[in-house]
């Protein structure tokens, strides 16, 4: 029967075509397995554990970060180590990220138990992944904490002022005052004290700068100035965080602050203090005293003297640089009797840069010569 069935003519009994769609279907399904077993067919998940047998080794008052590397297991790992030893890090400046395995910070010199030796710290670290199986066998670290001999060695590179027994910039009374006293040597960040400043003036420990206003305390009264004798001490990390024990010697300065009061201001001058009418003039007033950079000007009507009878620059044919003080111009021909030389003052006035210090009048006298008189040969 079935010999005949297989022999039959495809176009007479129409059995032909779903036999071939049902090979043709089981053949398709048999590549598909074979492709899947081969290809796409998940592989086990291989064994959490740690790699890491050892930390890189940490130096003091140095940026450290460590990763604690890890394989196997399915990603997003999580990793613990006992409560003791996190605190031991802490107690030498470094912490512990559970969630990367990371170790960071900076190694505090406070928790150094000899300048010449080192320090190391056990930890035990469990890890798990993310469907929480936990790696076979816990792994035993070591970190080894250097000490620092580089750059800070008190033989080559002791801690010091870099410049010692000099004289500081003077300071005024009532004026701001600022300046920095560097260091070297030894390992940043420093501390710095002084005593007996004077009143008015302070220091800030971490920099080193001296600022302030002298105040009026700060010279003796009737006195133009006063000199201070500063004495200044240098603490470094090392010598601020070591037990006293191991502690090294502080620098110290001795530097020279001076202190007077303003002294008054006032205009002099000018000079030269004549001219010759008809000829190019070029002279100059000068301001000494006050706290700073001046201003010179003509003066306003209430500071003239009525008394007194003025002469201004544009008579003279003169031009004021008000901040050089500079008088210039070809002086004009004046006509006095019996063509004598003529003395004039010129009312001008002086300001400090201090809004606080009034402007002080100085009156310019000047003694105009006649124009010089050439005769003619008979």
């Amino acid at each position: 029967m079935g010999r005949r069935l297989l022999n039959l003519d495809a176009g007479k009994t129409g059995f032909s075509p779903f036999i071939d769609v049902a090979i043709n279907g089981m053949a398709a399904m048999f590549i598909f397995l074979v492709i899947y077993v081969a290809v796409v067919r998940p592989h086990p998940i291989p064994p959490l554990r740690i790699l890491s047998q050892s930390l890189p080794r940490a130096v003091w008052m140095r940026p450290y970060e460590a990763a604690i590397v890890v394989t196997g297991g399915q990603p997003h790992y999580s990793f613990r180590i006992p409560d003791p030893q996190i605190q031991e890090l802490a107690s030498v400046g470094l912490s512990f990220d559970p969630a990367t395995g990371r170790i960071a910070g900076t190694p505090r010199l406070d928790a150094l138990e000899s300048l010449k030796k080192g320090r190391k710290v056990h930890v035990i670290c469990e890890v798990a992944d993310q469907s929480g199986q936990l790696a076979a066998t816990p792994q035993s670290l070591e970190l080894t904490i250097a000490p620092m001999n580089v750059p800070f060695d008190p033989a080559t590179d002791r801690l010091r002022f870099a410049a010692g027994d000099m004289p500081l910039p003077d300071a005024v009374v009532g004026r701001p005052y600022a300046v920095a006293v560097p260091a070297l040597g030894g390992i940043e960040p420093y501390q710095m004290a002084v005593a007996e400043l004077p009143p008015g003036l302070t220091v800030q420990p971490d920099t080193g700068r001296i600022a302030g206003t002298p105040s009026e305390t700060a010279v003796p009264a009737g006195a133009a100035h006063r000199t201070y004798h500063l004495r200044l001490s240098l603490v470094d990390q090392q010598s601020a965080n070591l037990p006293e024990s191991n502690r090294q010697p502080r620098a110290e300065g001795r530097f020279v602050l001076r202190v007077h009061r303003v002294e008054a201001l006032m205009g002099a001058g000018p000079f030269p203090s004549s001219g010759r009418a008809g000829l190019e003039y070029r002279g100059a007033v000068v301001a000494s005293g006050g706290y700073g950079k001046c201003r010179w000007s003509v003066a306003p009507p209430a500071a003239k003297d009525p008394d007194k009878n003025y002469t201004s620059l544009e008579e003279l044919g003169l031009s004021l640089d008000p901040v050089t003080g500079v008088l210039q111009g070809r002086l004009t021909t004046l006509q006095t009797p019996g063509n004598r030389p003529r003395k004039v003052t010129i009312p001008l006035v002086v300001e400090d840069e201090d809004p606080a210090t009034p402007p002080v009048p100085h009156h310019v006298d000047m003694l105009i010569l006649p124009p010089m008189q050439f005769i003619k040969p008979e």
